[in-house]
């Protein structure tokens, strides 16, 4: 046979052994192991589906992601002191929660009954050094329902504008700041919200707050301040808030009054407007600055020594400064001291 009959027969190249180019695939027969009905995995680049075993649907499987994953993340917001008692917002960020990633990881090890029962033994070994970031300092909110309460926590969580979109849902209000490079956790708590008892040895500070175009919130703020300092004889920090600044036609609380109170009950002043975001951010470092003097012990000493060394010197000057105050009909800089968040 001539060699070129090799290549247009297939017949002939089968007998020889040959493979030809003229050959069509469709003569070959299916390999056994690939049959129609059974399961072909992909080939190309592209990952395939995951096949998910009885009993396991993949809701069940996004759904357990999603609870392993909550609470993995906190929101940081930064700020820095200036030379001039200012702040400087520096922005908000994104990081890992490091508390709540170690108690998942140490209830990992746990039955589901011992994990109700999380000692503080095991909280130590996250660290010395990670304590105040890990520790969130409390933070009682105290008013009148109306006030702006909810509204102003809710702000404090985020360095954006969120107006009188606060849903009011009450949930957790935990922020982390940093300030001037040091991270700490604060805890807002409403206790008429709140179905938890909250124990005075576990308050870092009051906030008392009220709204200065309602005289009846503004009397009850005063008789909280009574109860704080008199009844729970609490020595915690204590700021006085005048809510809703923006409405000043309808303002009838002035910040001299408002002011008085705060210096009675040795108590720190501030004015906000939790609807227009104003002045929010400087109460939000003023609340931490407080909480980090009140548990400096130098800070703590010598503010009482200034205190008791104004006190033997009030008697002499009462007299004097009542016709200076008279005849120069403002305050001086030392009745203005309790606005100063920044020291005790």
């Amino acid at each position: 046979m001539d060699h070129s009959d090799r290549f247009l027969s297939p017949n002939v190249a089968e007998e020889h052994g040959h493979h030809t180019r003229s050959r069509s695939f469709k003569g070959r027969p299916r390999p056994k192991e690939h049959d129609e009905h059974e399961f072909r995995p992909r080939r190309n680049s592209m990952p395939s589906h995951h096949h998910t075993h009885r009993g396991h649907s993949p809701n069940n499987i996004a759904d357990g992601e999603d609870e392993e994953s909550k609470g993995a993340l906190c929101r940081v917001r930064s700020f820095k002191t200036t030379s001039k008692g200012g702040i400087v917002n520096r922005g908000d960020s994104v990081k890992r929660n490091r508390y709540k990633d170690h108690l998942h990881a140490s209830n990992s090890f746990s039955s589901d009954n011992e994990v109700r029962h999380v000692s503080s033994s095991d909280l130590e070994c996250v660290g010395q050094n990670e304590e105040t970031e890990n520790v969130p300092f409390t933070v009682v909110v105290l008013g009148p329902a109306g006030v702006g309460k909810t509204l102003l926590t809710t702000q404090f969580m985020t360095s954006e504008y969120i107006g009188t979109s606060s849903d009011g849902d009450g949930g957790d209000k935990t922020v982390t700041v940093q300030l001037d490079g040091e991270e700490s956790t604060i805890r807002f708590i409403d206790p008429s919200r709140e179905e938890e008892d909250v124990n005075e040895h576990e308050v870092d500070a009051y906030l008392v707050v009220f709204s200065v175009n309602d005289r009846s919130t503004f009397e009850m703020a005063v008789e909280t301040l009574f109860q704080i300092r008199h009844e729970l004889c609490s020595q915690k920090a204590v700021i006085l808030v005048a809510n809703k600044i923006d409405i000043v036609r309808k303002r009838v609380i002035s910040s001299e009054e408002a002011r008085a109170a705060a210096h009675q009950y040795d108590s720190k002043y501030a004015e906000t407007s939790a609807a227009l975001n104003h002045h929010v951010d400087e109460l939000l470092v003023g609340v931490l600055s407080q909480i980090r003097l009140k548990h400096d012990p130098e800070a703590v000493e010598e503010h009482e020594a200034h205190k008791t060394h104004k006190e033997h010197r009030r008697g002499s000057f009462r007299i004097a400064k009542g016709i200076l105050t008279k005849l120069f009909r403002k305050h001086s800089k030392k009745d203005k001291s309790c606005e100063n968040l920044y020291e005790l």
